[in-house]
């Protein structure tokens, strides 16, 4: 009974759902209201974060082999806290991966090493593409000025929640990627194949491939605090009909187009067209309707706001920490 009171009365402090066609003062006031909860939780040393992405179950994916093997995992899960002077991270895998990042140093550890000096790998050498950092991702979209869309209610583990929606521009979604705020998985979309860097010549440094996605976030905000508890994402990328292959040529990548039809190209960019009107809105995101958009999604969810217990480090680690 107390979380349905609670919510009717979240209801009742909100504005009805909103479209893109909302007053623009009452976005511009959520916007400034998203800006300063970010802000707060970035703030907030000691705090809990679980991270998990991976392409939408109900969409058809491309092979997501070669992918993983580019832009980082396709889908994963990750865990951990921030603290003043630490962030630890838990990777969700066999090896049962840790890693420990503590001012310019890192630690690693799994499953059959103890804590090991690294910088860019895991405690047995391979490569980490991705290494989550929350409070960094809060840090940089709070002092951004954000497009809100949308606002609402709802509710995070029985609690209610505002909702607030913003799609980022491109140069913003640039900026994520490039500052390692989100996993490079995103950006996984048969698009991406064509932004493959090209291979410079001698003493010239490769043009880096740019970001060419659209990215919807769903921000949950407890009403009463001003704390952001969830951050939801869709990453939409055009697929180019999942017919892509590689070849080497010259020195240099290049992507050639296998499969379809020429003379269905109209057909296709008809099926690419967003359906007239608003869009519609499910939890706070747009659905975009395409059959050559793939959308992978993304979830943030943040606990024990300031009071997370920093992970107990054996002696080992601490020297290596000095």
């Amino acid at each position: 009974m107390r979380t349905l009171l609670s919510s009717l009365f979240v209801l009742s402090l909100l504005p009805a759902q909103q479209d893109p066609a909302a007053p623009t003062d009452a976005l511009t006031t959520a916007g400034k209201k998203l800006s300063e909860a970010l802000t707060r939780t970035a703030a907030q040393a000691g705090t809990a974060f679980e991270l998990q992405w991976g392409p939408q179950e109900k969409e058809k994916q491309p092979d997501m082999r070669v992918i993983g093997n580019i832009f980082g995992p396709a889908n994963g899960k990750v865990t951990g806290s921030w603290h003043d002077d630490l962030l630890h991270v838990v990777f969700d895998n066999d090896a049962e991966d840790q890693l420990l990042l503590v001012g310019g140093r890192m630690l690693a550890r799994d499953a059959t090493h103890e804590w090991r000096r690294r910088r860019g790998r895991f405690a047995d050498g391979n490569q980490v593409h991705f290494v989550a950092d929350p409070q960094a991702l809060l840090q940089q979209l709070g002092g951004w000025q954000l497009a809100v869309t949308r606002r609402g209610a709802g509710s995070f583990e029985d609690r209610p929640v505002e909702v607030i929606s913003v799609t980022l521009n491109a140069e913003q979604v640039a900026e994520l990627f490039w500052s390692g705020a989100l996993p490079p998985g995103l950006q996984s979309g048969g698009a991406m194949f064509a932004n493959m860097i090209r291979i410079g010549n001698a003493g010239q440094r490769p043009a880096p491939p740019i970001p060419t996605l659209t990215l919807d976030l769903a921000i949950a905000i407890d009403p009463g605090s001003g704390t952001v508890y969830e951050i939801r994402g869709n990453s939409w990328v055009e697929n180019n009909g999942n017919r892509n292959i590689f070849v080497l040529q010259g020195g240099a990548a290049k992507v050639q187009l296998a499969g379809g039809d020429d003379d269905d190209d109209a057909d296709d960019e008809e099926e690419a067209k967003e359906p007239a009107g608003p869009l519609e809105y499910r939890d706070g995101l747009p659905q975009r309707q395409s059959k050559k958009l793939t959308c992978t999604t993304f979830t943030l969810r943040l606990r024990q706001h300031g009071e997370a217990p920093k992970p107990a480090l054996p002696d080992s680690a601490q020297r290596l920490l000095k």
